[in-house]
């Protein structure tokens, strides 16, 4: 090898490569073996740094981390080349995507849907960030089936959630969708078993029981982590494996008849009624009367996974083949995540209209409330037709309302730009180093400035709010 560092070897069908290193941190033989990888993989610019800083992680788990913060994700995240904003809704025809095996354990970074509490007899899920895994003070034992995390829900916002409501966002094959093997999680292989459907059963039925004796889980815990079980083994949640899931559903059905009356297999298996399980535990209602509304839920997703197939089967924007692996995320319009927004422009504009009723002298308030209401009616708007912001972070009037109305049959951006012209913007109504000499923001804005400013921040809003509402 001479005296190369790093030595690529070529031949016809292969590549080789060869390293002479001595267990330093050499940054020189670092940046000499991320060139070298780069030519490898045919991008020998593209990727170098992101390569270079990922050779000097100390710690393995630290490259999940590394990835996600630079704004890349891995196969083993379970959510392929996009990264969600957190907080925001998923969308209905994507919460086939949620993994409903209830044990899982999260890493720091990971992206997952998380549960909201539901509102009525709908459930509500967000995209959310796992932070860090929670123990109480003093807890010794974990329990099997609660783990508590903290995950961030916005920008600036954490809770602690149960993992019971948190689910792992699944890789998507082509007619090829099965539970992921995740710390111990059960795994079968369309094709190549990796488990008998006798050694299935024998394990589902320790989960159910290990579920129903927990005296640390709440009846509603084990009614969500039952809830989850039967989702995960339901026939219609297992397109290409019906008939094995299927015979694993039925055991779950036969083994929450037995378990909620306290009988021993050889009971239930004999007809038996009488409960003299050793076991000694039952619940106190049963889940047969949830069995109806878990399998609407179940159709549900199969639907909605089999529109997502179908969609992507016949798009000529090449997203998806049958072939491919993993699931390309395409933003889609979001009319809940729209009508929050639009909320709070509405506060803001009502605030201004306030300011003005009463002995305003401080019209630059009034105008920087008509920047803030128009700025938040117009994310608003681009959520409900596109789905996602192009530019999360911007505060430009002209540019959000170009964006907008690209996207549907009115222009906004008229008067966008004559509010800009009247200098209500993010910057000009709130500080002094944006003007000249010793004038300050108050000095600038007058009562005219500021009529003229709600003028055209109403009938932004106005147009924008029948978007929102015909959606």
């Amino acid at each position: 090898m001479r005296n190369f560092h790093v030595y690529l070897a070529r031949e016809i069908n292969s590549t080789t490569l060869y390293i002479n290193h001595n267990g330093s941190e050499d940054i020189c033989f670092f940046s000499k073996l991320s060139t070298a990888v780069c030519k490898l993989l045919k991008k020998v610019y593209d990727i170098q740094s992101q390569i270079q800083d990922l050779l000097l992680c100390q710690n393995p788990d630290r490259i999940s981390e590394y990835l996600v913060e630079n704004g890349y994700v891995t196969d083993e995240g379970n959510y392929s080349y996009f990264i969600p904003p957190v907080g925001i809704e998923i969308p209905e025809s994507d919460l086939h995507f949620l993994d409903q095996n209830p044990n899982y354990f999260f890493r720091p970074g990971e992206f997952v849907g998380y549960e909201l509490d539901s509102i009525g007899s709908k459930s509500v899920y967000i995209y959310a960030r796992i932070v860090k895994e929670v123990k109480l003070i003093n807890e010794t034992v974990q329990p099997y089936f609660i783990r508590r995390y903290e995950i961030n829900i916005a920008k600036e916002e954490t809770i602690v959630a149960s993992s019971l409501d948190l689910y792992k966002i699944k890789q998507q094959k082509h007619h090829h969708i099965v539970p992921n093997n995740i710390s111990g999680s059960i795994n079968v292989e369309i094709g190549s078993l990796s488990k008998s459907l006798h050694e299935t059963c024998e394990d589902v039925s320790k989960q159910l029981e290990g579920i129903l004796s927990d005296a640390t889980l709440t009846e509603e815990q084990k009614r969500k982590a039952i809830r989850r079980l039967y989702l995960l083994w339901h026939p219609d949640k297992n397109i290409g494996n019906e008939e094995y899931a299927g015979e694993v559903f039925k055991h779950i059905k036969n083994e929450l008849e037995r378990l909620e009356k306290g009988l021993s297999k050889s009971q239930y298996s004999s007809g038996s009624s009488s409960a003299t399980s050793e076991k000694g535990f039952s619940y106190s209602y049963g889940f047969s009367s949830s069995y109806d509304k878990w399998d609407r839920e179940a159709r549900a997703g199969c639907e909605q996974e089999q529109q997502w197939f179908s969609d992507r089967s016949s798009s000529s924007t090449g997203t998806f083949s049958s072939d491919s692996s993993y699931q390309y995320y395409k933003p889609k319009p979001n009319p809940t995540e729209g009508k929050r927004w639009f909320r709070q422009a509405n506060a803001d504009i009502h605030a201004a209209s306030k300011d003005m009723e009463g002995d305003c002298s401080s019209f630059e308030w009034v105008c920087f409330k008509c920047q803030q209401a128009v700025e938040k009616a117009l994310k608003g708007g681009i959520y409900t037709v596109l789905g996602d912001l192009p530019d999360s972070k911007t505060h430009d009037l002209l540019s959000l309302a170009s964006t907008l109305s690209t996207h549907i049959n009115r222009d906004v951006t008229n008067d966008a730009g004559a509010l800009l012209n009247l200098r209500c913007d993010h910057l000009h109504p709130r500080y002094p180093d944006m003007y000249g000499g010793t004038r300050i923001p108050n000095d600038a804005y007058t009562q005219e400035t500021a009529t003229k400013a709600l003028e055209y921040a109403k009938r932004i809003l106005n147009e924008v709010a029948i978007i929102i509402n015909t959606v």
